[in-house]
């Protein structure tokens, strides 16, 4: 018997949850550097959600077959959902399943989960129903749902160059609709309680490359959905999923990250040279988390050696249009169709002043590990 059907048959009365704000959740380094990711993600990052998290124990199962256990996640005012689970204890042929009245959203199973937790996708709604199923009697699975992110409206951090001239990608030249498809955008649950988008861009078939403000652990790649070909408004084309946080620096403010599955997409070719002032750029992007635009008009090199995240001379200055959202957006040079630099937004000391700049490709491919350059190397075009 499908799940839907047990569910429909079995169905009890669903126990009711409300979530408290997640303050930090565990973190890899200290306090301090903590709070410093978060303040800077405040600041530079597109802001799409919170994080709650109460650790609620869906437990104890029914003893007989069939649907083991309900609860219902109630967030009023959401715009979107999403559930990260952990198993506590493992548990034989079970079946998970979130339906929204009669509707089924989603369901998997043991066997399509890989570790000790797993997200939900995401689900535009208010107010969802979890459904356990076992196909044994006594099952010993204990699952918690520890975190829920909340979909809400957030300020969009920006630094344009008056008048705005981000224009959509769609109607513009063959190579740019090209490489525009190797670019994407990110949705991440931070470690500390906020959700966000950012950009990426593919260096090889399987790995990406975006700014380590906005994957700084793995968690928040395991975390992460990756939208190509976000073109105009509605659902992605295709939406794939990261696995792994394989190098990063806080410096030059770069991850590598891997997806599940290699896709079928040209990888953006690096340039090591750098640019001169004045060289014309182009950015391909997803400002504000919207559909995929680019920066061309008057996007030109404005100082070729400038301080980066760091206290190092590791960047070059940009005149291009970006908002928040576009951290982590290839710097390509116009002429040669090559990426040079990668993006990120700076705030200027002494002020909340934001203004652009990218970390030069070559110090950033120099500082990765070998086995990482070497894999990116191998798989360029």
């Amino acid at each position: 018997m499908s799940m839907q059907k047990q569910l429909e048959s079995r169905r009890g009365s669903p126990r009711t949850l409300f979530l408290l704000p997640l303050v930090f959740a565990a973190w890899p380094w200290s306090m301090a550097a903590a709070q410093g990711i978060a303040e800077e993600r405040a600041r530079v990052v597109q802001q799409i959600g919170d994080v709650k998290e109460d650790d609620v124990i869906l437990f104890p199962l029914r003893a007989d077959p069939g649907l083991v256990f309900s609860q219902r996640v109630v967030e009023p005012g959401a715009q979107f959902l999403r559930l990260f689970f952990e198993i506590d204890r493992p548990g034989a042929d079970w079946g998970l399943q979130v339906t929204q009245g009669e509707d089924v959203l989603w369901e998997t199973s043991e066997a399509e989960i890989d570790g000790d937790g797993f997200w939900s996708p995401q689900f535009e709604a208010e107010q969802l129903d979890v459904s356990i199923f076992s196909a044994t009697s006594n099952n010993e699975l204990r699952l918690i749902l520890s975190r829920v992110v909340v979909g809400s409206s957030k300020g969009t951090p920006e630094s344009i160059i008056e008048p705005n001239q981000l224009t959509s990608i769609n109607g513009q030249d063959a190579w740019i609709l090209e490489l525009g498809r190797s670019v994407a955008r990110l949705r991440i649950v931070g470690d500390f309680g906020g959700t966000f988008t950012c950009t990426a861009f593919l260096v090889t078939p399987e790995l990406m490359l975006t700014n380590q403000h906005c994957i700084a652990s793995n968690a928040e790649a395991i975390s992460t959905k990756v939208d190509f070909d976000f073109d105009v408004p509605g659902p992605p084309a295709e939406v794939g999923e990261l696995v792994e946080l394989l190098d990063s620096d806080f410096d030059l403010d770069y991850a590598v990250v891997r997806l599940r599955q290699p896709v079928g997409r040209t990888p953006l070719e690096l340039d090591l040279v750098r640019p001169d002032d004045d060289d014309q750029l182009l950015i391909i992007q997803h400002p504000g988390g919207q559909p995929k635009q680019i920066s061309l008009a008057d996007c030109t090199v404005d100082g070729k050696l400038v301080q980066g995240r760091g206290s190092g001379m590791t960047d070059f200055g940009h005149q291009c249009d970006t908002l928040g959202g576009s951290s982590g957006s290839p710097v390509i040079d116009f002429s040669k169709r090559k990426v040079v630099g990668l993006h990120h937004l700076g705030i200027a000391d002494g002020s909340n002043d934001l203004f652009n700049r990218a970390a030069l490709m070559d110090l950033v491919m120099a500082d990765m590990e070998d086995e990482v350059r070497v894999e990116i190397e191998r798989g360029q075009p």
